[in-house]
Formats: structure tokens, C-alpha cells, sequence
């Protein structure tokens, strides 16, 4: 067992998880996470809300890519957030016994000093199970210096962190000026309580899920190179931001969800941008990461045939 906020789900994130699943398999005994939502900090009242890096049916889809056999969402409100740490991992026991509980180092459970670990290791003593801690492969590496690169526009550090590139879903809303050159740009629509990069371009992949493919006989989503321009993207009085998504005329996106992959920040003129993007969008290679969302996609730019109609028989 474990539980946290586990946002973005980066390599210590990774490394706890991949630990959990192994000591299950060897006990033979399934192995089980437990998501916070919202996170506690924010329940509490601890500074401003932070925007998340993984949405939360993101975040348990990349824990069950991990192999964690049993993943939940607890809704953290006020009242679990006032709960001392032996009431908490009370009643956590009686809904999902478990033998042992590994969590992070750096970790509190429940309210008040209860909550520190060598509290949470007594009690674990006389409810029965056994508290291991894990030390975190990577000191540095936290949520807030992941929201830090982010702001530095510095995505090989952000894809260095999570493992995998960073997707931010959105819908194409409308075409956001007219098409110039043989480009096209639509407004994207990105969730409000997702982080979005700082201003600026951005090389990136704009990918459309299977699910958004009706009448698609082709298995995988469509991807296309795309040049992504931000503006307005700070929180709070600065307003939301602006998404951009500026792709070659005839890539049919519009009305659509879509997932963007950034790959790396640009910092040329339009078509500058545009002919880097292109070049590193088609000389890559697929970029080996965890879950199903880093699986590499066939067939870039196009749009699946729609099968021909078959009359009815009278």
C-alpha cells in the first residue's frame, strides 16, 4: 500500500511505485495506491493552489501502467484533512488491510506531529503492518521544481523528470487567424487546472486520441507536427492562456480533442519555428517512457478513410 498526490507522476514518483509492485509480487499479494485529490496542501490552505502537471484520470492511468494492480482516488476535504494520522491509517485498514505501507521519506500523515514517521512506524506496530520508508533516487526532484522548469520554459528538464514528454490535452475550438503560407492556426482550449508552459513557441506533436475517431478502422491516434504558441500564460490576475496551435493546411483538427506533446522550446521567427519544428518532428526517433500515452503512432498528418457506406438489406 501507498498513497499520496503523486502529480505528474515523475521518476520518484516512479521509482516508489516500481518498489511497491515488486515487494507485492514477492509476498503475493496485490499491490495498492491510493491518489489525494485535491492535494492536502491545497485543503489546508497552504499558499496559493497550484496548477497539476497530470490531470487525475491521467495520473491513475500512468500508475496502472506502472503494474499497480489496485488504483483509487480519495477525495481529500476537510474532514479527512483534520483526521490525526492513527484515526486515518485506522480506518484505512479496516476499508483495504494491508501488511505494509511504503511511503516517501520526506512524507507526513494525517494532522499535528502524529503525522511524522517514526509516529506512523509505532502505530503501524500495533495495527500490524510494517512501514517502509523510500528514499527518493533524486533529491531535487519535487513538484514544485517540476512546476519551476515549467515556468523556465525548460523542457528537456521536464521530460528528464517525468520520463516522458509532457502532454497537456485541449479542444480546437475555432481558427485563430487567417492561414498564411500554408499554415493554419486554431485556438486550443486547455483545462483549467493543468499547468501550461510559459510564454513563448514550442515545437511540439498534436495528437488526436483513437476515442475522438469515429468511423476509424486504423488503431492508434493520428499525430501531426504543430507549432504551439503561448501567450498569457501566468496564473492568477494575469487571466488564462492563449493557446495556439499552428499546423499545415489540410490537417483536419478542428472540433476535436487533442493531446499536445511538447517536445522542445523555440525561440525564431514564425517560419523559422516552424521549418525547426518540422525538422525535429520527422528526424526523431519514438521516445521510450512509461505508460501507453508514449507509445510511438503511425501515419503522421492524416486523417483515417471512412469506411464506404454498405446499404441495407430490405
Amino acid at each position: 500500500m501507498t498513497f499520496g498526490t503523486f502529480d505528474g507522476v515523475h521518476r520518484n514518483h516512479q521509482a516508489l511505485l516500481n518498489g511497491l509492485v515488486m515487494s507485492a509480487e514477492a509476498a503475493d499479494a496485490p499491490s495498492v495506491a491510493i491518489v489525494f485529490r485535491p492535494r492536502p496542501s491545497d485543503t489546508r490552505g497552504f499558499g496559493e493552489p497550484k496548477p497539476y502537471v497530470t490531470a487525475e484520470d491521467e495520473t491513475v492511468s500512468l500508475i496502472r501502467g506502472l503494474g499497480v494492480r489496485h488504483v483509487g482516488v480519495l477525495r481529500f476535504d476537510e474532514a479527512l484533512a483534520n483526521l490525526r494520522a492513527g484515526s486515518f491509517l485506522r480506518r484505512l485498514m479496516a476499508r483495504v488491510p494491508f501488511a505494509e505501507l511504503r511511503l516517501d521519506s520526506k512524507a507526513s500523515v494525517g494532522s499535528g506531529p502524529e503525522g511524522s514517521l517514526g509516529s506512523v512506524r509505532r502505530i503501524g506496530e500495533r495495527l500490524g503492518f510494517k512501514l517502509v520508508i523510500v528514499e527518493a533516487p533524486i533529491s531535487r526532484l519535487t513538484t514544485d521544481n517540476l512546476l519551476d522548469y515549467f515556468d523556465e520554459r525548460s523542457l528537456s528538464q521536464v521530460t528528464d523528470s517525468l520520463a516522458r514528454r509532457y502532454r497537456l490535452p485541449g479542444f480546437v475550438l475555432d481558427r485563430f487567424r487567417p492561414d498564411v503560407g500554408g499554415l493554419a492556426s486554431f485556438l486550443v482550449i486547455t483545462p483549467k487546472l493543468l499547468v501550461v508552459p510559459r510564454d513563448g513557441p514550442y515545437a511540439a506533436l498534436l495528437r488526436i486520441p483513437s476515442k475522438s475517431q469515429a468511423n476509424s478502422r486504423r488503431r492508434g491516434p493520428l499525430h501531426a507536427p504543430a507549432l504551439i504558441e503561448i501567450t498569457t500564460s501566468r496564473y492568477g490576475s494575469a487571466g488564462l492562456p492563449t493557446v495556439v496551435a499552428v499546423v499545415r493546411q489540410g490537417t483536419r483538427c478542428l472540433g476535436r480533442f487533442v493531446s499536445i506533446e511538447f517536445v522542445e522550446s523555440v525561440s525564431q521567427s514564425m517560419r523559422e519555428t516552424w521549418e525547426r519544428a518540422t525538422e525535429l518532428l520527422t528526424e526523431e526517433t519514438p521516445f521510450e517512457g512509461i505508460g501507453e500515452s508514449n507509445r510511438s503512432d503511425p501515419d503522421v498528418g492524416h486523417e483515417p478513410k471512412q469506411p464506404r457506406h454498405r446499404p441495407s438489406r430490405p
